[in-house]
């Protein structure tokens, strides 16, 4: 079963910004670029928190905020698929 996650998403409309978020289970890794430059770099391999928060902003002339939210499953999470939104502006806009 792949467990780790990888995915892209487009922030901004007329000032547009990629950002990634790779998350390697494992190694218990989490990193987080904006247009290919790192704003979150981050080692939780056997953390308490059942969820974990990226904030921060992306944009000089049209700014966004955006929240990356991971959700580890209270039972067997370290071996388990974890679950993470996005949202920008305070807008739901994925799931994986």
């Amino acid at each position: 079963m792949k467990v780790d996650l990888d995915f892209d998403f487009v922030v901004g409309r007329e000032e547009t910004h990629t950002v990634s978020f790779h998350w390697r289970q494992f190694w218990g890794v989490a990193d987080v670029e904006v247009d290919g430059t790192s704003v979150y770099h981050e080692r939780h391999p056997f953390g308490m928190k059942v969820t974990r928060r990226y904030e921060f902003s992306v944009g000089r002339l049209e700014v966004h905020s955006v929240l990356i939210e991971k959700t580890r499953p209270l039972v067997a999470g370290g071996i388990r698929k974890q679950a993470v939104k996005v949202f920008v502006d305070q807008e739901l806009v994925g799931e994986y």
